[in-house]
């Protein structure tokens, strides 16, 4: 390994953390909820970015505020074909509760479409965990502020 390869070079640290930044912002593509100190808030996708910028971050939606509407579309794109005659009441809860725990297991069940469904939470603009870095860990680096 080289120099510049080296985890141990600040340099290639933080071109590392750069990267995973990237990668999570871009996450949100299309949705308006970048925000520029300076500017407000942007679509990303649809203007320059700055990552050193003091005042750039995502503004997001807590999970625990997923709208009933949100919560049925969720609940549907898992469960499309088989729970499609489900109540309207049936898929809030439980769609709710899902997007709530989207990183552990329900009742020993992973949905086949979890995957679809977590990119439509992002689309929405609701807080993801990525990678390894929960929600928290978002926050507590600055990359995201909760609305």
């Amino acid at each position: 390994m080289n120099k510049e390869q080296n985890s141990d070079n600040p340099h290639s640290q933080q071109l590392n953390i750069a990267g995973v930044k990237c990668r999570f912002f871009v996450q949100y593509w299309g949705v308006k909820c970048m925000y520029v100190g300076g500017v407000g808030l942007v679509e990303i996708g649809t203007g320059g970015w700055n990552l050193k910028h003091p005042d750039f971050f995502l503004e997001l939606k807590p999970l625990s505020k997923l709208s009933d509407e949100d919560a049925i579309s969720f609940f549907d794109i898992q469960w499309h074909e088989t729970h499609k005659d489900k109540s309207k009441e049936f898929k809030i809860e439980y769609g709710k509760e899902w997007a709530n725990s989207i990183n552990s297991e329900r009742f020993g069940l992973i949905p086949a479409n979890i995957l679809h469904g977590i990119d439509f939470l992002r689309s929405k603009g609701y807080a993801i965990p990525f990678m390894e870095y929960s929600v928290e860990m978002l926050l507590d680096a600055g990359w995201v502020r909760i609305s």
